[in-house]
């Protein structure tokens, strides 16, 4: 689950929005401008064994009140010879 919060007010955060984004995203990128984010899910990169095999990169674009979807990468799909990335 990817979540904004508004820190206008350190003292009393508060989350207006949220989305999920992936089963188990293990890095989340914000860039400096706060306008794109990136997830990444690799389990598989890392000797875990997933039933879902999710696997990617996903780039999003922040407009203010929610994410739009930018590009996707599956790697899973994209691994032809059936090796685990």
């Amino acid at each position: 689950m990817t979540r904004y919060f508004d820190l206008s007010n350190p003292e009393a955060p508060k989350q207006t929005y949220a989305k999920q984004t992936g089963r188990q995203v293990n890095m989340i990128s914000q860039s400096w401008t706060e306008a794109r984010l990136h997830h990444l899910e690799s389990a598989g990169a890392l000797g875990q064994s997933r039933c879902d095999n999710e696997q990617f990169l996903r780039g999003s674009n922040w407009d203010g009140k929610e994410l739009k979807p930018a590009f996707e990468v599956d790697f899973a799909k994209e691994n032809s010879d059936g090796l685990t990335i």
